[in-house]
């Protein structure tokens, strides 16, 4: 009889025997791998890959050498285990070239990040037989070509990120079969074709980005029905089609849903409200219509974007309810109507509104002025009423106010003088009077453009306009302004738009506008100026046809409307043929510029510098003073505005 405890030694013995032969077969496989002859595999697939760098401007290349082991070189990372390259991390060097096909003899590669670099060509199809791969980043490249079709053996591929080339063809439909896929970047291409419907097949998809391509059809309910997505976008295609009406149900965990610039229709499903995870909703540029969802706003969403679509109907006074986390609030150029409700200044992480372009009216909230963290308000093109609030001098972050085109009165609020980070004001073509606060024409942070033109401002011109040292453009045009130019407007350096025309200033040209060495375009017209015109403004290189506005650069001599009564009119070197009218018979005008307009619209204008000269076979007519009309039918609605040095009309 065996005793019990021999036969535990000998079950001990066996269970050692076979752990050791394990071991064994596993010390054999890594030592193969880890041969003289793959670690060469690996480092002959970097020798070529370097000698196809045509851009290298951080020299890393040239650290790729036999001083130290390739393991070690830049962007290189080897298994411990094998000593395989295992990770080919180049992002971001600036290196240019085509990627070697023997990339594909990295066998046991499991991460290759090549994004933002300039390679080109096509991504090598060898890729297909890296079946460690699971993370490929080539983005912000150059390729060129289709998806490598062998990519469909990568198994464990998780990340596919080929955004922003110039990949080309359809979006294959085996990327279905690929089932460990969780991030797909596919944007800023070429694709065209139909979404494939094996997309949402893929059952851990979490992330995926189709935008700027010229994808058309719609977008496959399998994806609208892809629970796990968090992130979709598919902005800027070709793609129509309405949402679907649950989609807010069959997508619980979306964060960024964004299909701006297509062709949708129908209208914003009310289930979105409960989407409680949604941060960006992004549909603007499409053709939705109805009326938005009343509580949309009760979504953590931090932007709303759905402007320019055919949305109708009023502001949600519920808009006070909105989540305090909305960080953007766009619904510019829709059809809404009505007032903007007081509760919108309980939104304070609001940085932008964007409501453009729409039919609202009503005075604005002061309750505006509780928005501490607005960046940006865009309110122009409505049919506002009323004063502009003092409040907003309370937006000290505030970088752009545009309130153009609506029909604002009083005066423009000195305490928009407050706002030290304002980078544009613009205020044209409302009913605004009174003067203009020294505060606000001396805030020094305006660096794009001010803008209070065709209004009925009246005054002096502050001479804390000195302050604007950083502006680009200046337009004070029509109004009722008056006084002389002030001199210090010569401290405005980087001005390089002037316009004053169609006001009352007096007296002469300051002499200090000659250091405005940037000045591009400047028009005094229509004012009550004298003396002499400064030889500096003779000095431009090409004139620029000012009035009523600029298409041709260069700075103007001091601009006076001459009647065409004294000189020969121009006309359309492009179309000789046109009949004018009866022909002048002076000699050849040598005015400084002119401009085609049309009547209706008078901010569509065309350039002529006044090197053309008038056709011998043309026939003109003056209907009044600086104007020269078309008799023709076809042309009835255009007009010649000439405008040149006093008497130089020979």
């Amino acid at each position: 009889m065996n005793h019990p405890f021999a036969n535990s030694r000998s079950l001990l013995s066996q269970i050692l025997n076979r752990c050791l032969l394990v071991c064994m077969i596993l010390i054999k496989e890594s030592a193969i791998a880890a041969t003289p002859a793959g670690n060469e595999t690996d480092l002959q697939a970097l020798l070529d890959f370097k000698s196809r760098i045509v851009e290298d401007p951080f020299k890393i290349m040239s650290s790729w050498n036999d001083s130290i082991h390739h393991c070690s070189w830049i962007g290189i990372t080897c298994s411990i285990s094998n000593g395989r390259i295992m990770d080919l991390s180049l992002e971001q060097l600036r290196l240019g070239g085509p990627v070697t096909p023997f990339i594909g003899n990295l066998t046991f590669l499991n991460r290759l990040n090549l994004l933002n670099n300039s390679f080109h060509g096509e991504f090598p199809h060898e890729v297909g037989r890296l079946l460690y791969l699971q993370h490929l980043n080539f983005s912000y490249n150059n390729f060129g070509g289709s998806i490598p079709s062998n990519l469909s053996h990568c198994i464990k591929l998780k990340v596919l990120a080929a955004g922003a080339n110039n990949l080309t063809g359809i979006i294959p439909t085996w990327i279905g079969n690929l089932s460990s896929w969780s991030r797909i970047n596919f944007g800023l291409n070429n694709f065209i074709g139909r979404i494939p419907h094996e997309i949402g097949l893929l059952s851990s998809l979490t992330y995926l980005v189709l935008y700027g391509n010229y994808l058309s059809g719609s977008v496959p309910s399998s994806i609208y029905n892809k629970s796990s997505l968090y992130y979709f976008s598919f902005t800027q295609n070709h793609l129509h089609g309405n949402l679907p009406a649950d989609v807010g149900i069959t997508l619980p965990n979306i964060q960024v849903l964004a299909g701006a610039v297509n062709n949708l229709t129908g209208s914003v499903p009310a289930s979105l409200l409960n989407a409680s995870k949604l941060e960006i909703l992004d549909f603007s540029l499409n053709g939705l219509t109805g009326a938005l969802p009343k509580n949309l706003g009760v979504l953590n969403s931090s932007t709303s974007c759905l402007g320019v679509n055919n949305f109708g109907g009023v502001l949600p006074k519920a808009i006070a309810n909105f989540s305090s986390q909305m960080h953007t609030f766009a619904l510019n150029s829709n059809g809404i109507h009505g007032n903007i409700p007081v509760g919108i200044g309980n939104l304070a992480n609001l940085a932008l509104i964007g409501l453009e372009g729409n039919r609202l009216t009503g005075s604005l909230p002061d309750t505006l002025g509780r928005l501490k963290n607005l960046r940006e308000l865009y309110l122009k093109v409505n049919k506002f009423s009323g004063r502009i609030p003092s409040s907003l001098g309370n937006l000290s972050v505030l970088i752009k106010l545009l309130l153009e085109e609506n029909n604002f009165e009083g005066s423009i609020p000195s305490s928009l003088g407050n706002c030290q980070n304002l980078l544009v004001l613009s205020l044209y073509s409302n009913k605004l009077s009174g003067t203009i606060p020294a505060e606000v024409i001396g805030l020094s942070s305006l660096a794009i453009y001010l803008d209070v033109s065709h209004n009925a401002l009246s005054g002096t011109l502050p001479a804390e306009v000195s302050k604007l040292h950083n502006l680009g453009e200046l337009v004070l045009s029509e109004n009722n302004f008056s006084g002389v130019i002030p001199s210090s407007l010569g401290s405005c350096i980087s001005l390089e738009k002037l316009h004053l025309e169609g006001n009352s200033f007096d007296g002469n040209i300051p002499q200090t506008l000659k250091n405005l060495r940037g000045l591009l375009d400047i028009d005094l017209s229509r004012n009550n100026l004298s003396g002499k015109i400064p030889e500096f403004l003779g000095e431009a290189e090409t004139a620029a046809a000012c009035y009523p506005s600029t298409v041709g650069r260069g700075r103007c001599s001091l601009l006076c409307e001459t009647s065409l009564t004294l000189c020969p009119p121009l006309y359309d070197p492009r179309n000789p043929g046109l009949r004018l009218g009866p022909m002048d018979q002076l000699s050849t005008w040598s005015g400084q510029a002119c401009i085609l307009q049309s009547k209706t619209n008078p901010m569509k204008s065309q350039f002529y510098p006044t090197t053309v000269l008038p056709s011998p076979e043309s026939q003109a007519g003056v209907t009044q003073l600086g104007e020269l009309t078309f008799l023709s039918e076809d042309y009835k609605d255009l007009v010649y505005l000439c405008f040149g040095q006093c008497g130089t009309c020979k």
